[in-house]
């Protein structure tokens, strides 16, 4: 049960001391926790707002003299937005019915002056425990949440206390009996980052009222920073409602903003609990072509209008430049990678590979302004934002970054997480990491058909990242209208620099991502000439100096090489509406090839 259901805080502000003094006297007796502003003008509202996150005040009566010409308080509108999130009452010194009538327009209490202390205190209740169910009872995910909430937020221990949890829940649920909180769903491996999410706390919530089955609706809570919550509300009005299609959006339901916390919760209209998984859970269940079939409709469908009606080439910016706005790249590189050395060196790579950091701050910061594509994007399309339901539908939940940007940056950040923090590269991740990347690398355009290289094909694991991603790129291309290779690059570029960069990273991950972001600097540093594509051909000639045993192992294996890239092909392909014609053209040349390894196969059995 909550245990803090009882201790309304409330605040006096009156530029009269004597005023002050009869209102504290008619509150004394309710009321234990009692706080008054002090000041005159403007002075007595700055402290007052002082007080009421300092104190975290429930309520506060603000004395009303429309008798005085400078009487701070007189403009309701900007008292509630200096006040808030206490409840306000009004305490007229002298009865007024256009004062009243106003209040009451605002949700405000009106009470007068010379009313009986009863009256008083009885307004105070309601404005103080207004939205607020007091007695619900919670189940939270962990026996230190308040703590563990108060490190994830970076905000004081005092500020995030479990008085001020239950006071946001019970707010959030004014009609639930019970709230059960469970984290999302977790990869239980200590080799990849715990969550993507920015400074913030994201639970699954289930609230039980009674005689009511509330089962049925899944829920999101999402705790934060009060005015990071306070703006993710704001983009929800302005970018998502109105702009997302079919309806596959979860639905904001509620924002609660207290002294320092805010929270917010999206339900998931239509669907059931049962029938719900985020991504990075079903991308770990699903095939690829499952995967794809979800990602298509939602950049293609549910998300059309924010990458095609609002998509703007801007002349004389840098790619570089609007990463940095919004990431604040530069800043972060400076601070946490390594700016000095001219080249890097990782386990088991024989090959010295560029800095990434340094040529994204020699070289892509300083390039001539050029003229990348703008949309709005979701800002923070990490694998744990978005829910997939059981008809591969997905669903998008937290916009706190939502807005314009660059067109790339959500398919760009997906693509790292794949790569960086879903993906199992086993003991030699390294080596994985990098031929995975060699086969993405190979190409002079977003929308080329790619091929596998070999060292891909024989490890399911990295032949779904390899599919799904390569499939992911024609997706951007398809959505966004970007064909250059250089701009894709550089974005992702950036937003593998920007992973590199977050603390609550393991050090392999980390490693990974400075791998990804090095090779990719190699790319770009080539001028974007492609690294050459995997061969089709087996070197017949080459059998001749093996064994039988070797030559037939040798065709077995291209045989199957030949095989995943015939199904790569023909996957990338039906992502698009209406596949290229070299889709058709490189799917008869793995064939034809595929044909002649098999038939030189029956001839050696």
């Amino acid at each position: 049960m909550n245990p803090y259901n009882c201790q309304l805080r409330v605040l006096v502000v009156s530029a009269s001391p004597l005023r002050r003094a009869a209102l504290l006297n008619k509150l004394r007796d309710r009321f234990g926790a009692l706080f008054t502003a002090e000041g005159e003008g403007p002075a007595l509202l700055e402290d007052a707002r002082r007080l009421v996150r300092e104190e975290r005040c429930h309520a506060a009566v603000v004395v009303h003299d429309l008798a005085d010409p400078f009487d701070p308080t007189a403009n309701l509108d900007n008292l509630i937005e200096w006040l808030a999130p206490a409840g306000i009452v009004i305490c007229a010194v002298r009865p007024n019915d256009r004062l009243a009538f106003q209040a009451g327009r605002r949700s405000l209490e009106y009470v007068h002056f010379a009313d009986p202390a009863s009256d008083l205190c009885a307004a105070v209740e309601a404005r103080g425990r207004h939205g607020c169910k007091c007695d619900v009872a919670a189940s939270w995910p962990e026996t230190r949440f308040a703590a563990s909430t108060a490190r994830r937020l970076k905000l004081p221990a005092e500020q995030v206390s479990d008085e001020n949890l239950y006071d946001l829940l019970g707010r959030l649920f004014p009609q639930a009996e019970a709230v059960d909180l469970h984290p999302l769903a977790s990869l239980n491996t200590s080799k990849l980052v715990a969550s993507a999410v920015r400074q913030s706390v994201v639970l699954l919530a289930s609230e039980r009222r009674p005689m009511v089955d509330t089962g049925r609706i899944p829920k999101v809570i999402k705790i934060g920073p009060r005015d990071e919550i306070a703006r993710e509300r704001d983009n929800y009005a302005r970018y998502v409602e109105g702009w997302l299609q079919q309806n596959r959006q979860a639905r904001l339901e509620d924002f609660v903003s207290l002294w320092h916390l805010g929270a917010i919760t999206y339900a998931f209209l239509g669907v059931s609990p049962n029938d719900m998984a985020p991504f990075r859970a079903y991308y770990l269940r699903a095939s690829a072509q499952d995967v794809l079939i979800a990602l298509r409709q939602l950049f293609l469908e549910t998300c059309h209008n924010w990458y095609s009606r609002e998509r703007e080439q801007v002349s004389g910016t840098r790619v570089f430049e609007l990463y940095d706005e919004k990431l604040h790249l530069e800043q972060r590189m400076e601070q946490r990678l390594d700016m000095q050395s001219p080249v890097l060196s990782f386990p088991g790579l024989a090959e010295a590979l560029p800095n990434p950091a340094l040529w994204a701050y020699d070289v892509g910061r300083r390039a001539p302004g050029d003229s990348p594509t703008t949309a709005i994007t979701h800002g923070d399309l990490h694998a744990d934002n978005f829910f997939i339901d059981r008809n591969r539908q997905a669903w998008l939940i937290d916009f706190g970054q939502t807005g314009y940007s660059h067109a790339l940056r959500d398919f760009v950040e997906l693509e790292a997480d794949l790569k960086l923090r879903l993906t199992d590269f086993g003991t030699d991740g390294l080596a994985g990491l990098a031929a995975l990347e060699e086969a993405l690398l190979a190409a002079n355009r977003v929308d080329s058909l790619l091929l596998p290289v070999p060292a891909i094909a024989g490890q399911p694991i990295l032949m779904k990242a390899f599919q799904v991603i390569a499939g992911l790129r024609h997706l951007a291309c398809q959505a966004t209208g970007i064909t250059g290779q250089r701009e894709y690059l550089e974005a992702l570029l950036y937003e593998t620099l920007f992973m590199a960069t977050l603390r609550r990273l393991h050090p392999d991950v980390r490693q990974r991502a400075l791998l990804s972001a090095a090779l990719i600097a190699r790319a770009l540093r080539a001028n974007g000439h492609p690294a050459p594509a995997p061969g089709l051909h087996l070197d017949v000639a080459g059998l001749a100096a093996l064994s039988p045993t070797e030559t037939f192992h040798t065709i077995e294996q291209h045989r199957k090489y030949l095989q995943s890239c015939l199904d790569s092909v023909s996957i990338q392909g039906r992502v698009y509406a209406e596949p290229p014609a070299e889709a058709g053209s490189l799917q008869r040349q793995i064939h034809a090839a595929l044909i002649h390894t098999e038939q030189l196969r029956q001839g050696l059995a």
